[in-house]
């Protein structure tokens, strides 16, 4: 049964897969495999970390916590990467949203490069607020 149940999953990811490829090629949407895959995972993981950014209530995590010094050290490196790349995307991809960028890896387009810029922004404005709270709280 284990294994009629993993083929018949495979079957219908095929067919989801192939579906949305001929409604692209058929209506011209523009879309690639990356925008369908990347613009929706972007948006609901941004909106996930900002609802817990937002929320009255401080996350509480279970396990050790991270010492300040790696957290500032990440928190630099995210600053030197993250930022840049999260307003180069936002720039281009809200200079032209329908325009295919493309490269070695993928191409999206530039709806998708708006959504990953707001992404990594909101990566970076998750480690600037924790390290906000370990600096002004005492007790976190």
């Amino acid at each position: 049964m284990g294994k009629l149940k993993e083929i018949f999953s495979i079957i219908c990811i095929l067919t989801l897969a192939l579906l949305i490829e001929f409604v692209r090629v058929e209506y011209k949407i523009p879309a690639t495999v990356l925008d369908i895959i990347l613009f929706p995972v972007m948006i609901i993981m941004s909106f996930i970390i900002l609802r817990a950014l937002l929320s009255k209530k401080p996350i509480k995590f279970e396990g050790d916590r991270i010492s300040f010094k790696k957290l500032f050290i990440n928190f630099i490196l995210v600053t030197l990467i993250a930022l840049p790349l999260s307003c180069w995307g936002i720039l281009s991809g809200l200079s032209a949203p329908l325009e295919f960028f493309s490269g070695v890896k993928g191409s999206v387009h530039g709806y998708t490069l708006v959504t990953i810029g707001v992404f990594l922004l909101t990566v970076w404005l998750a480690f600037f607020w924790e390290i906000y709270i370990r600096l002004t709280c005492k007790d976190a």
